[in-house]
């Protein structure tokens, strides 16, 4: 095993943990979808794009949950509570 391929599959494995892949199966699909995505190119390495199509066209499909998105990892500030309490004292009169 090439240190490109253990790379790959660190790398794969990883995307279908997040993407709740359960299967180990999976990820040795989408290496070898690495490998052929490689060989197409003429590589005889597998580059980070070879990990990105695999990961899109055998990964993706087989997704149980989304993760979220970079800009949308960081949770929204709690309310603000000097306005919840004016709102309820408006409601109230």
């Amino acid at each position: 095993v090439r240190d490109d391929d253990d790379r790959a599959a660190h790398a794969l494995t990883a995307t279908a943990m997040v993407l709740g892949i359960a299967s180990l199966r999976a990820s040795v699909h989408a290496l070898a979808g690495a490998r052929a995505a490689a060989a197409l190119a003429g590589r005889t390495h597998i580059a980070d794009d070879d990990i990105a199509v695999a990961a899109q066209v055998l990964l993706a499909p087989r997704a149980t949950r989304v993760p979220p998105r970079a800009d949308d990892a960081s949770p929204p500030p709690p309310p603000d509570a000097s306005s919840s309490s004016s709102e309820a004292e408006t409601t109230d009169s």
